[in-house]
């Protein structure tokens, strides 16, 4: 489905890095180069921002769009030069042609230059959007690692307890086994999360263009990323005319002058343009047939995209209130059990279960707030 309104939702800035050159060798000013090039620290903005500065599929891109501005620049340029009489033509007839073989490649010059912007604008969404998922999952990983130690922290205390109550008699040598294999899985959940935490870490590095083994941190914790207020998204009901405007059957044969196009050339290409305008009429013809089956499909998948975005909202605010439940849930066992009133299986259990629901609130609040980001970047 073509995007119609686009509209990035972080901040991203393009600049380069000056640096002062003095009198040094090339391997010191290497050296230097490196210094500047890595900072200590980023925030979401500045890494998107540097990405985008250092990414070299975006910089080759970037070329293409020079290469077809020049080309398009020359078209028009030896285009004025032929209007003038500037270059030297045999007879007015053949000044003609010139003229009409010349309009045929601005033409194409234009929509090669459009193309390459158009590429360009769509390679730079992508990276912000891949920076900003990046960005996401390392914060992620940081807080799965939290909660796992928090987890670990808990079977430590838990294993404490059943400790004094063996030794007052209220708790079997069997209860002191299961809390100790207790603390040893989530002692290895944890060492798990941090193993997850270095990948996610080195997957961040590399994506920017570091080394692995940077050190180089990121600004921000995943708690602290808020959730869009969905009520403030444009509902698709009041994109009509957007959509009417954005979807209205265009084809490269508008553009073109039958008459035009089909004179004969001094460069004998006639059979070349004809042949192009053929394929451009044909393909506008079939477009204008399927037009309103095209419009509704993208009705429908403007729709399903609104409303999976609604539905994964409904999911993170009942996994949020279910956190909150085995929250409460893990404190009264863990009364309960120190009261002797539940067996040591309830307060493990609901350990468990509070650390598993933690993680998978995690994991909404991730799928939310991306959804949310593409959401904005196709449509607001």
């Amino acid at each position: 489905m073509n995007k119609f309104v686009k509209k990035t939702t972080v901040a991203i800035l393009l600049g380069s890095l000056i640096m002062s050159l003095g009198i040094l060798t090339p391997i010191a000013l290497a050296e230097e180069a490196d210094i500047e090039l890595t900072p200590d620290s980023l925030s979401l903005e500045e890494s998107i921002e540097y990405t985008l500065e250092h990414s070299e599929d975006l910089a080759l891109i970037y070329d293409k769009v020079e290469l077809s501005k020049q080309a398009l620049d020359e078209a028009q340029d030896q285009y004025n030069e032929l209007q003038r009489g500037e270059l030297n033509t045999s007879s007015m007839d053949n000044l003609k042609r010139a003229l009409i073989n010349n309009q045929y490649y601005i033409m194409s010059a234009q929509l090669d230059y459009d193309k390459a912007i158009e590429e360009y604008e769509s390679a730079k969404e992508q990276i912000s959007y891949d920076a900003t998922q990046k960005f996401y999952q390392l914060l992620l990983a940081q807080d799965n690692l939290e909660s796992a130690t928090t987890s670990y922290t808990r079977a430590q205390d838990s294993l404490k307890i059943v400790n004094l109550k063996y030794q007052l008699g209220d708790a079997t040598s069997l209860d002191v086994v299961q809390a100790k294999n207790s603390l040893v899985e989530a002692e290895n959940d944890m060492q798990t999360q941090k193993e997850s935490l270095h990948i996610k870490q080195m997957e961040w590095y590399l994506f920017l263009g570091l080394s692995y083994d940077e050190d180089v941190q990121s600004e921000g914790t995943w708690t602290n990323l808020s959730i869009p207020d969905l009520t403030e998204f444009v509902n698709p009901s009041e994109f009509g005319e957007v959509v009417e405007e954005s979807f209205t059957v265009k084809s490269a044969a508008e553009e073109l002058d039958l008459e035009a196009l089909q004179y004969e050339s001094f460069l004998n290409i006639y059979r070349k343009v004809n042949k192009d305008y053929e394929q451009y009429k044909y393909q506008y013809d079939q477009a204008e047939n399927s037009y309103q089956e095209s419009l509704n499909q993208t009705w429908l998948s403007i729709y399903s995209d609104y409303y999976n975005l609604q539905e994964k909202n409904r999911s993170y605010l009942e996994s949020e209130a279910n956190l909150a439940y085995q929250e409460d849930i893990y404190r009264l066992q863990e009364l309960k059990y120190s009261l002797g009133e539940v067996s040591l299986d309830s307060l493990l259990s609901a350990e468990q279960t509070l650390y598993k629901t933690t993680l998978q609130n995690n994991q909404q609040k991730m799928e939310l707030l991306l959804l949310a980001l593409d959401w904005q970047n196709q449509y607001q």
